[in-house]
């Protein structure tokens, strides 16, 4: 019966393609990711805007951009890189300064404005390069 179970755990991840390392890039998406999720919940959660909270989010901003600093272009695809490297780099920016002090500052509405649109849309490119970048 455990061999059944193994065999059958395998076959659905070969036939799935399960990708158990993905790739540079899509690591330092994840970490846009979490760095976006952690001021969407600064902005929705008030009582949120705490110290610990804070801190935690800036722990995520300065891991991106860790990740950011320790990619290499692939070869070929330099002009792609160039680009992921410049949004990535002003969506940490805008976080790190705009956003932030936005939040402080408890100016919803630019705060909301950049969350909902630029930041949304710059992820967006993030996402798409990363996806270019990892083939």
């Amino acid at each position: 019966m455990k061999r059944l179970v193994a065999i059958s755990t395998f076959l659905w991840l070969s036939l799935f393609g399960l990708n158990v390392q993905a790739g540079q890039f899509h690591d330092a998406r994840e970490k846009i990711l979490a760095v976006r999720t952690s001021m969407i919940d600064l902005l929705m959660n008030k009582e949120n805007r705490q110290p610990a909270q804070w801190k935690a989010a800036d722990e995520k901003s300065a891991d991106a951009r860790k990740a950011l600093a320790g990619l290499k272009a692939p070869s070929g695809k330099e002009a792609p890189f160039n680009d992921f490297k410049s949004v990535m780099t002003a969506f940490l920016d805008t976080r790190d300064k705009e956003l932030r002090e936005a939040l402080v500052s408890g100016n919803e509405a630019e705060a909301k404005r950049l969350l909902t649109v630029v930041q949304k849309e710059r992820f967006g490119k993030i996402t798409e390069l990363s996806d270019m970048l990892d083939k």
